[in-house]
């Protein structure tokens, strides 16, 4: 099955396709014309990715892409690895001066995680992470990133309601 085929499942628990894991200092990203990764860009020195990153599918956010997602896993996953996944926060950020925000997301089926149900329940320093990230992201890439806070899990949830397609 085509990824872009892939359903969205429920609200509850959604497909996230990964596009880049954990570690990795490669930005690959999903064209689903083509149904197909490609690599868009490679980061230097300490800019990796804090966490698995990828996109919801059946979603399309206010900037026109897929809504993306940070996925909290204890090892990394694989690129077009697919994980159905539930909402906890949202990372509030700004891209070149639009919402470009993230749903930051946990695999339902990993009992580690059962009690991570809000953003009171992240790590203090995942905030802290991103900013630092982003600020490195936005040097390298020559634009503008800025992280505006978190929000709770029911701002996620509707940002995931108002993009389903």
């Amino acid at each position: 099955m085509a990824y872009k085929n892939i359903p969205f499942g429920t609200i509850d628990a959604f497909n996230v396709l990964i596009e880049i894991p954990k570690g990795s200092q490669e930005k690959y990203e999903y064209d689903e014309g083509l149904d197909e990764f490609k690599l868009g860009f490679t980061f230097w020195g300490d800019c990796k990715f804090p966490h698995d990153y990828g996109l919801i599918l059946q979603t399309k956010a206010g900037d026109g892409d897929n809504l993306d997602a940070i996925v909290l896993n204890p090892t990394p996953l694989t690129t077009g690895d697919v994980v159905v996944c539930r909402a906890v926060a949202i990372l509030k950020t700004i891209d070149r001066g639009e919402v470009d925000d993230k749903l930051v997301v946990v695999p339902v089926d990993r009992k580690e995680y059962d009690k991570i149900k809000s953003v009171k329940d992240l790590p203090k320093d995942f905030e802290k992470t991103y900013r630092e990230f982003y600020k490195l992201v936005g040097i390298q890439k020559k634009k503008i990133l800025e992280v505006k806070g978190l929000a709770d899990k029911e701002e996620a949830i509707e940002a995931l309601k108002k993009s389903r397609l």
